[in-house]
């Protein structure tokens, strides 16, 4: 529960600061719809980070998670805006995957040296 509350909640955050953000700095008028449609978008990288068992590093897969999260806002709203974006994307997917996995201790599956319980029931 843990690795997928706190993702969504820094996820959360940082789509209201983005959202903040772009609003003052003066791209084009920003509604409402889109105002939440960015806070729901950086949501998505939380929650995909939250849920993903992925096996790869932590710092590529908040990449990834983040480039994957970012596309629906870059394609429906600002494709004029597309590196920005997309570098905004990629720097809130990593540094909401590595808060979660280093600061607050939630890793996204159990490390190579440990061994997969054997009787998990699916």
């Amino acid at each position: 529960m843990k690795r997928l509350l706190i993702p969504i909640i820094l996820a959360l955050a940082a789509g209201f600061y983005e959202a903040v953000r772009i609003t003052k700095g003066g791209w084009e008028d920003v509604g409402a719809a889109h105002f939440w449609f960015i806070v729901t978008s950086r949501g998505l990288i939380g929650f995909m980070i939250g849920i993903s068992r992925l096996k790869l590093h932590h710092t590529l897969h908040g990449v990834l998670m983040g480039l994957v999260g970012s596309l629906p806002i870059i394609v429906l709203f600002w494709p004029q805006h597309t590196v920005q974006l997309l570098l905004l994307s990629l720097a809130y997917g990593l540094m909401i995957e590595i808060m979660t996995t280093r600061i607050f201790k939630a890793p996204a599956h159990i490390p190579f040296s440990q061994k997969m319980p054997e009787n998990i029931e699916y």
